[in-house]
């Protein structure tokens, strides 16, 4: 009986202890309305045509991608690199990071310049 009550002090302690470790930090302050940034993408939507909402709202693969000016010329809002889709260069952070520049270069190109997600 003394056994299983200290198994059971221990497993108790050790919950709390992660449980404490575990805690999310307070939010100093609440996150702002998703409203009040109507002011900055209002005008930014009223430029866009329809060609580059759509566009934006697309995430294409990149191994669908003919080339990476699909990024541009598409005006596309993602590129999604799943599966198999390692750049061409293999699947180090250096070949990582250069695509992902070279893609972003590719969504500066873009007449309202907004960069991929």
């Amino acid at each position: 009986m003394r056994m299983k009550s200290h198994l059971f002090h221990v497993l108790l302690w050790s919950a709390l202890g992660l449980a404490a470790l575990c805690r999310v930090p307070a939010i100093a302050q609440a996150p702002k309305p998703l409203a009040s940034y109507d002011v900055q993408i209002k005008p930014i939507l009223a430029q866009m045509t329809l060609d580059e909402k759509v566009g934006q709202m697309t995430q294409a693969d990149l191994g669908s991608l003919k080339d990476h000016s699909d990024v541009e010329n598409l005006f596309l809002g993602s590129v999604l690199s799943g599966g198999d889709s390692d750049p061409p260069e293999g699947n180090s952070l250096e070949a990582w990071t250069n695509l992902y520049d070279r893609l972003q270069l590719h969504s500066a190109r873009t007449r309202l310049k907004i960069p991929l997600l």
